[in-house]
């Protein structure tokens, strides 16, 4: 790309062929375009020779079973030549120049592992992008706020960069060098706080998550799940029960399990659990 830093973007995707080609069209046409488009298909496409003969200058990588986000990511970075990784949902549009405004925030900060745009709806809304590491603390907070606000950004909405402990991995700048300091991604979350995960390690391993509020991404979101909720909700309690077991004490983990009947009983599910955070492992 032009100007900017050489960037691999790794597109993963299932079951959303629509998007997938409306996302390669937007980056193909962009001035800060990727040095180098990946995707990965988690077993969901048809006729894949047209799609290399429609998009010849991507790196399809086809795998034949649905293995979710984190093991797409790690399987287009094995692909990557780039020192920098571009995670990007195909549901997600980054704004004119975002690109760059992460190159250059990234290129100047020696500690940033991650840095990601903030998130908004088709109608410039901002969404969740990020936060503190999960705690049961925390997550009851949270999910008090969603019940009597219905939703909230977690984080503080404005103008310039902030460091927060975990950003969304639905459009991320990654450095390469910190992405293989913790060996990638946990392939063992389908999808949901992978990212989470993923950033605590970083944390770890001495680098920062940042968020640049100069760059944006419009994310739509949800269209993988094609609205069955109750898979959804049953996989990101999948993803949660797998970040709780790593990384919080035994009694955390108990504890979220033995609330969620009294969310269900309660029916709060529609509160606690959004119909669309994000990630498209494409499922």
């Amino acid at each position: 790309m032009s100007g900017s830093l050489p960037v691999s973007a790794i597109i993963v995707h299932y079951g959303t062929p629509d998007r997938l080609r409306d996302c390669l069209e937007d980056l193909a046409s962009r001035p800060d375009a990727p040095s180098q488009v990946i995707v990965v298909d988690n077993g969901s496409l048809e006729a894949r020779g047209h799609w290399r003969e429609q998009f010849p200058g991507i790196d399809w990588v086809f795998l034949e079973a649905n293995r979710g986000f984190a093991a797409g990511v790690n399987a287009g970075a094995r692909r990557a030549f780039a020192e920098f990784l571009l995670f990007l949902n195909p549901d997600a549009r980054l704004d004119s120049g975002a690109l760059f405004r992460l190159s250059a925030f990234i290129a100047t900060r020696a500690d940033a592992g991650v840095v990601s745009p903030l998130l908004v709806s088709s109608t410039a809304t901002p969404q969740p992008t990020g936060g503190e590491f999960p705690t049961l603390a925390s997550l009851l907070a949270r999910k008090l706020v969603r019940i009597v606000r219905r939703s909230g950004p977690a984080h503080p909405v404005g103008s310039g960069t902030v460091v927060l402990d975990w950003v969304s991995a639905t459009a991320m700048l990654c450095r390469r060098a910190a992405f293989d300091a913790v060996s990638g991604m946990d392939d063992e979350f389908f999808m949901y706080y992978e990212d989470c995960d993923f950033c605590f390690r970083l944390r770890m391993a001495g680098w920062r998550s940042y968020l640049c509020a100069d760059a944006r991404a419009v994310h739509e979101g949800g269209a993988s799940f094609r609205g069955d909720q109750r898979r959804q909700v049953r996989v990101f309690r999948l993803g949660e029960d797998r970040y709780f077991r790593k990384h919080r004490p035994r009694w955390e983990s108990q504890g979220l399990k033995l609330l969620r009947p009294l969310y269900d009983r309660l029916d709060l599910r529609e509160n606690l659990y959004p119909r669309s955070k994000g990630r498209v492992p494409e499922r």
